[in-house]
């Protein structure tokens, strides 16, 4: 990630030359946020980065297509690493990555002072709202995390996660990407598959992870304002899920 710096915003259209990148503005800081009582949140972002990343913004400029191939070259921009539909278009708000990846460009304009642009790849956002409606994108379903069971008084003593980390709800289904594109070993060439399958999820289907530390939280709950809810929700995408009941 790196930042430059414009004149104005209008200017941008210079560095938007290559596919798949979305131009988002910061919609919140969360340094600045504020609890019910009016104490300030101040976010110690040396010691957990991703917890007080500023995630939230809304959409100012899309490409006309995602560019996606399965294919070997060695030119042209990056392509998409899975098959899927632009989904987002201008003022939209979406949650985006706290991942901090090197093809993320940072933009600050001086004729906006305090206000941060950022071009980001498509695939690094995962939902958007539009008016009342929520787009899941990138094949990443919106799941609320299940409890625990709690088998004993004695055991709230642990400090121990409550969540269950191998099953989740779904409360928002996106639509399954249409392919992957994987890297063989052996022929050491690029190639597509389809990993997720036409079957959609649903709403209210429980889902069972491959792997746990499959978990990425669309919010945390100190920062959290893209829902008006006490629930947190993770992303996954199909392939990732390994049955459903």
């Amino acid at each position: 990630m790196y930042t430059t710096r414009l004149n104005s915003i209008t200017e941008v259209g210079k560095l938007v030359s290559s596919r798949n990148q979305v131009l988002i503005k910061r919609k919140y800081k969360n340094e600045d946020q504020k609890t019910e009582a009016g104490i300030l949140v101040v976010a110690d972002t040396s010691f957990r980065p991703a917890l007080h990343a500023d995630r939230i913004a809304e959409v100012i400029l899309v490409p006309d297509s995602l560019y996606y191939h399965s294919k070997e070259m060695n030119y042209g921009p990056e392509p998409m690493p899975w098959l899927c539909d632009l989904e987002i278009k201008p003022g939209d708000t979406v949650v985006h990555t706290f991942m901090e990846r090197d093809d993320i460009v940072n933009i600050e304009v001086d004729d906006e002072p305090g206000e941060l642009y950022r071009l980001m790849p498509y695939d690094d956002i995962y939902v958007a709202r539009r008016g009342e409606e929520i787009i899941p994108l990138n094949g990443y379903n919106l799941c609320e995390e299940v409890d625990k069971p709690k088998i004993s008084k004695l055991l709230d003593l642990v400090h121990e996660e409550p969540v269950d980390r191998m099953i989740g709800k779904v409360v928002h289904a996106a639509k399954p990407n249409r392919e992957y594109r994987l890297w063989n070993r052996a022929t050491k060439r690029w190639y597509g598959k389809d990993l997720d399958g036409e079957a959609m999820l649903s709403p209210g289907d429980i889902i069972i992870k491959r792997r746990g530390d499959i978990h990425i939280r669309l919010e945390e709950d100190i920062h959290a304002r893209f829902f008006d809810s006490e629930v947190m929700y993770f992303i996954i995408q199909q392939k990732d899920i390994m049955a459903i009941r």
